[in-house]
């Protein structure tokens, strides 16, 4: 279970992870509950880890190449403080702000179809 927060825009995302061991049973599991397939996103992702910050290297089919770098806050941590860290972090690697979206990849492939 995580809850994440993007300072920048008030988002808040809470995750729940469970292991699947069959994508096509849980799929079914959901179309079963009334829930239909609204976007998919096809992506191979690579992990790491540098000073805290989970980072994803994530190749989207029909999107492109995204760097993706978060950090999991512990409860009454600041989340401003997080994203200041966070556009400091970006900026020593040389990512101007322009180049930041907090959008997931879901709702850029939905605005992406025409």
């Amino acid at each position: 279970y995580h809850e994440n927060r993007a300072a920048a825009n008030d988002t808040y995302a809470t995750e729940y992870e469970v292991d699947v061991s069959s994508r096509e049973t849980m799929e079914q599991i959901l179309l079963l509950q009334g829930y239909k397939e609204a976007v998919r996103v096809q992506k191979t992702r690579r992990t790491g880890a540098y000073q805290g910050w989970e980072i994803c290297l994530d190749e989207l089919e029909g999107l492109g190449s995204f760097f993706e770098v978060e950090q999991l806050a512990e409860e009454g941590v600041d989340p401003q403080q997080v994203y200041e860290s966070l556009k400091a972090f970006l900026g020593s690697l040389g990512v101007p702000d322009s180049a930041v979206t907090t959008t997931r990849y879901d709702i850029m492939i939905l605005n992406k179809v025409p």
